[in-house]
């Protein structure tokens, strides 16, 4: 089973570019003594703008993971993965549902549980990047 890692980036001007992502998953990576055996990214694709099943990366992540061909995912921010609360669910039930570690590398991400509470902090969490994504659309 693999490590992996992810990246995404909305558009070109992005301050966390998918080139800055894999800057610091490596570093963290080569710190922590981890191997990334594949990396999936979707750049200049947004989140907001495009349902999970839109991403190509990301699908292709998917499907290795419904194979069990994954079991640690690397993610610079939860934000990369998702800004819309029903997928953000969706994506935390299946990494719940295969075991998967995940991995989030940016400083101020608490780790990603499977617990309870953990479910509940996910949910906080996807409500607050929905309301981000929406606050960005608008202003």
């Amino acid at each position: 089973m693999k490590t992996v890692a992810y990246y995404r980036s909305s558009t070109s001007l992005q301050e966390d570019s998918v080139t800055t992502q894999r800057q610091q998953i490596r570093e963290y990576a080569l710190k922590n003594h981890i191997l990334i055996d594949e990396e999936y990214e979707d750049e200049f694709v947004s989140a907001r703008k495009n349902s999970i099943k839109d991403r190509p990366g990301l699908q292709r992540m998917l499907t290795d993971i419904r194979k069990g061909l994954i079991k640690h995912l690397l993610v610079y921010k939860r934000d990369r993965l998702s800004r819309k609360l029903e997928e953000h669910i969706e994506l935390y039930q299946l990494f719940k549902k295969h075991n998967i570690r995940v991995t989030l590398v940016a400083g101020n991400e608490p780790p990603m549980r499977f617990d309870v509470m953990g479910e509940l902090f996910e949910l906080f969490i996807g409500v607050m990047n929905q309301r981000e994504a929406q606050q960005i659309m608008n202003g």
